[in-house]
C-alpha cells in the first residue's frame, strides 16, 4: 500500500490519536490574563510552595467534578469528570472525561502514577504506552520538572488486533509557581502545575501543554488546554480551552488510598 492511498483513512485517526493524549496549554506570563472571562482571574503570582504529592494533582478517589469550558469550541458548555476503580487495562483507576475519553491509571512500585492507556471513544481508538507513561512522580517537587518516555500503539479498540498508529510519546511535568486566582467557587492561592507532552507517530507530530491550578483539599480548579497538530510537517491545527471546576468535588476519600 503506498503512502497516498493509505492518508484519506489514517490521517483523521492520527490527529484524533494526538489530541487524546494530552491537552495542553502554554502557561502565561505573571500578570497575563488567560481568557477574558470574569470568571477565571490571575490575581498574583507567588513563589511556589511545600512539594505536592501527585495524588493531590491525580486523585485515585472514585466520584464526580463537574468544570465549565470558558472559550474554545466548547465555550458554555459542562464536562463532567468520573473516576472509580477499575481491573481494566493493567490499572486500577479510570477516569472519564466526558463521554469522550477515559485514562487508566495505576501505581509503579515507586508509588508515581503511570498511564497504561487512554481510551477515545467517538473514535474507537485504544492507545497504549510501553512502559506505562508516567503522569506524576510521588512526590512533586517545586522547580524541579520530572520527564518520562514511551513508545506508544493506536489500537482500534473493537478489533485490538488491529493497529491504527505508533510512534514515541514525551512527557515533562513540573510544580512551577503558585497563583492567587479567582474561580467561580472563590479566591485561592492555587499551585500552578505545567505539563508538556510530544507526540511523535508516522503521520503526524504534536507539541502540547497543560496548566493546572491547584488548590487545597479541592483538587484542580482550574485547566488551560492548547495543542498544535501537524500532518507531515505540513498541515498544522491548533486548539485552545480554558476550563474551571464549577462544583465542589463529591470525591469519596475512603477509597483507593495509597497504602
Amino acid at each position: 500500500m503506498t503512502g497516498r492511498t493509505a492518508l484519506p483513512s489514517r490521517l483523521p485517526l492520527a490527529v484524533c490519536c494526538l489530541a487524546l493524549l494530552v491537552g495542553g496549554c502554554a502557561a502565561p506570563p505573571p500578570g497575563e490574563q488567560v481568557v477574558d472571562d470574569p470568571r477565571f482571574v490571575i490575581l498574583e503570582t507567588l513563589p511556589p510552595g511545600a512539594a505536592l504529592a501527585g495524588e493531590d494533582l491525580y486523585p485515585f478517589e472514585a466520584g464526580e467534578r463537574t468544570f465549565l469550558c470558558l472559550d474554545g469550541d466548547a465555550a458554555g458548555a459542562e464536562i463532567v469528570y468520573s473516576g472509580g476503580s477499575t481491573n481494566e487495562h493493567d490499572a486500577k483507576f479510570a477516569l472519564d472525561q466526558g463521554a469522550a475519553r477515559t485514562e487508566y491509571w495505576a501505581r509503579d512500585e515507586a508509588g508515581n502514577i503511570i498511564m497504561p492507556v487512554t481510551l477515545d471513544h467517538a473514535e474507537n481508538a485504544l492507545t497504549r504506552f510501553d512502559p506505562p507513561l508516567l503522569i506524576a512522580p510521588r512526590m512533586i517537587e517545586p522547580g524541579a520538572p520530572v520527564e518520562a518516555e514511551a513508545d506508544m500503539i493506536v489500537l482500534d479498540s473493537r478489533n485490538l488486533k488491529r493497529q491504527r498508529e505508533r510512534g514515541k510519546a514525551k512527557r515533562a511535568i513540573e510544580y512551577t509557581d503558585d497563583q492567587r486566582i479567582r474561580t467561580p467557587l472563590g479566591e485561592f492561592r492555587a499551585k500552578r502545575i505545567v505539563v508538556h507532552f510530544a507526540a511523535d507517530l508516522r503521520l503526524a507530530d504534536a507539541e502540547n501543554t497543560t496548566t493546572y491550578w491547584l488548590a487545597p483539599d479541592l483538587g484542580i480548579i482550574a485547566q488551560l488546554r492548547e495543542e498544535e497538530v501537524r500532518i507531515l510537517g505540513l498541515i498544522s491545527t491548533r486548539k485552545r480551552s480554558v476550563s474551571v471546576l464549577i462544583e465542589t468535588p463529591s470525591w469519596d476519600n475512603s477509597t483507593n488510598k495509597t497504602e
